[in-house]
């Protein structure tokens, strides 16, 4: 199997599978690394904020659909 450990003792093949020098994906990794648990802690308090039920289109246009039959027939 393919992994990190794997292909960075080949440099060559390393930047032929990445497309990166194994310097530059050192170099962007530490600053994904940097960065994320910051992000996936406001993304995790936003799907808590946010967490109602999300309505679909269909949902929404069949909903209306069924509010003007009501209306049409009078009742």
């Amino acid at each position: 199997m393919l992994n990190y450990t794997v292909l960075s003792k080949n440099p060559e093949h390393f930047r032929n599978f990445t497309g990166l020098k194994l310097e530059e994906f050192n170099t962007l990794n530490q600053q994904v690394t940097e960065k994320y648990s910051d992000y996936e802690q406001k993304r995790l308090a936003q799907k808590q904020l946010s967490s109602h039920k999300i309505i679909s289109p269909l949902s929404i246009r069949l909903w209306l659909k069924s509010k003007r039959r009501v209306n049409l027939n009078g009742v």
